[in-house]
């Protein structure tokens, strides 16, 4: 798939950041030589584009799905939501700056082909997969502008 300027922008914008954030985001787990999962975060527009980059996510081995509606006000727009959803690849690409930043770039391009746009990743722990997020909607504390779903039914 070749990207339009919005999302190549995004992928050179997220390259650099790799290289310039490596230290910060990578620097503890490579220096204690732990495995290591990597954590991917999509901001999509709509509820329904949300569960489609789920179901490509889980396509693509990731696990540990959370969703999360967000809505921000702003100063002088008004307000503006969107749905994020954050995903643990525990198959991740040898932790290099080419291993990820190829990585992001299948990520980024996964969000293009979807309508969906990359936000963010980081590395966790193995020892710590599933750790980060509740599975059940039930046990999650209130959070006046976010709560988890249960994962959807492909």
């Amino acid at each position: 798939m070749s990207l339009d300027r919005k999302y190549k922008r995004l992928l050179q914008r997220h390259r650099h950041d790799v290289v310039k954030y490596w230290d910060a985001l990578m620097g503890e787990i490579l220096r204690r030589q732990v495995p290591a999962h990597l954590i991917c975060i999509f901001n999509a527009p709509t509820e329904a584009l949300s569960q489609v980059v789920a179901a490509r996510l889980r396509a693509s081995r990731c696990e540990s799905l959370q969703f999360v509606f967000v809505t921000r006000a702003r100063w002088l727009w008004g307000k503006s939501s969107w749905w994020s959803v954050a995903a643990e690849d525990v198959n991740p690409p040898p932790l290099t700056i080419d291993g990820v930043s190829g990585w992001v770039e299948r990520m980024v391009t996964l969000g293009a082909e979807v309508g969906a746009q990359f936000d963010s990743w980081g590395a966790i722990e193995a020892e710590s997969w599933g750790q980060w997020r509740i599975s059940d909607p039930a046990q999650a504390p209130e959070q006046p502008r976010a709560f988890n779903l249960p994962p959807p039914t492909v």
